[in-house]
């Protein structure tokens, strides 16, 4: 492993693996997240392909007042990349025989309202339940509370009408992947998080993607509302809870982490290739087509016209981007690329293609 120090009012660490054949990729990539980082106080970022990491970087800093400099063992929040574990978490259910998603989720919650009769799991999937997001300022007193258990979280909301008759609209909603929670906690007879944890985190040996709140969260990164990169000064955001967001958006980790959960997903490791292709195939609503399918999007490049499943998140004091391609008949292997950053900004949304376009492009050639 080789370590690169660059200071230029920042603090750049970069760690490559023996693969050679991605040494152009690597630079390029670090030129992308350096010119990122006058966006961010923090970057991570990680790209794997196969069953390997082949690159990974951190830029700026976890604490700017101290001048503590981001490295990759830097725990960020994921917020709704969250949702994509969630779905992974429902298409295991599925490979068990305990979930139809054709089912309403009365089925397996009777004691919903009434108004969830009609609602059914595919609905909460493709965010056309009708289920509500959150409300002005909703967000910001839910992080003050704690939420020891799903059926503590969804209390917030499943009391409250629905926006429009299930299945007929779509209507992105966290709370209905916080619902989704509950119902794989219900489910599998196991809070939510150790699900997860047994099932996903365990298996890889993951110990750097947790709960927000964890007690596991050694190196988790200050987060922040305001950056001025000339004068590496930030102003520090308000401390939240985010324990009440469970798969709607409650997850802290590494890029690397996350990396890896999706590459073991991609490379059949949790589902087989029948339910692998449920997991990543956009789920229709009612009327219309949609382009989400298991806490993950569905999509085809206009420029490449390869498919790809990409997700975001973005709340206080962080943001995250992450892209996934399966294997095709130019890419033998999945590759999956993430960046985390800590502030809220839409800017690395734009560039994860490019990054990941970086080492496809290097495969190719």
């Amino acid at each position: 492993m080789k370590i690169k120090t660059q200071i230029l009012c920042l603090s750049i660490c970069s760690f490559y693996l023996s693969y050679g054949q991605f040494s152009e990729a690597r630079s390029k990539a670090e030129v992308l997240l350096t010119e990122l980082s006058q966006t961010y106080p923090g970057l991570s970022a990680a790209v794997g392909y196969g069953n390997d990491i082949i690159w990974k970087s951190a830029v700026g800093y976890a604490d700017v007042a101290n001048q503590v400099p981001v490295n990759p063992s830097h725990q960020f929040r994921y917020y709704s990349l969250s949702k994509s574990i969630t779905g992974m978490a429902l298409i295991k259910l599925i490979d068990e025989g305990k979930l139809d998603i054709e089912r309403p989720v009365t089925h397996y919650l009777p004691e919903l309202p009434q108004a969830y009769s009609n609602v059914k799991v595919r609905h909460l999937i493709n965010h056309t339940a009708g289920v509500r997001h959150y409300n002005g300022g909703e967000w910001m007193k839910i992080s003050r509370d704690h939420c020891p258990d799903t059926k503590s979280a969804i209390a917030t909301f499943i009391d409250d009408e629905l926006e429009f008759v299930p299945g007929q609209e779509h209507s992105y909603t966290s709370f209905g992947y916080v619902l989704l929670s509950h119902l794989i906690s219900e489910i599998s007879g196991e809070q939510y998080n150790s699900y997860v944890k047994k099932n996903f985190l365990d298996p890889l040996k993951i110990e750097d993607l947790w709960p927000d709140q964890s007690e596991f969260l050694s190196q988790q990164v200050k987060y922040y509302t305001k950056w001025n990169a000339e004068k590496v000064k930030a102003t520090e955001a308000k401390v939240v809870n985010n324990s009440c967001k469970f798969g709607g958006g409650g997850f802290v980790g590494t890029a690397e982490a996350i990396v890896k959960l999706h590459l073991a997903m991609a490379n059949e490791s949790f589902v087989g290739r029948d339910l692998l292709d449920k997991y990543y195939t956009a789920i229709p609503g009612d009327k219309e087509p949609t382009v989400y399918a298991f806490g993950i999007g569905d999509n085809v490049s206009t420029s490449s016209g390869r498919r790809y499943h990409a997700h975001t998140g973005s709340a206080l004091g962080a943001s995250s981007v992450l892209i996934v391609y399966e294997p095709d008949d130019t890419l033998p292997k999945p590759l999956v690329a993430v960046i985390l950053g800590n502030i809220k900004d839409s800017e690395m949304n734009s560039q994860i293609g490019k990054l990941a376009s970086f080492f496809i492009d290097d495969i190719e050639n």
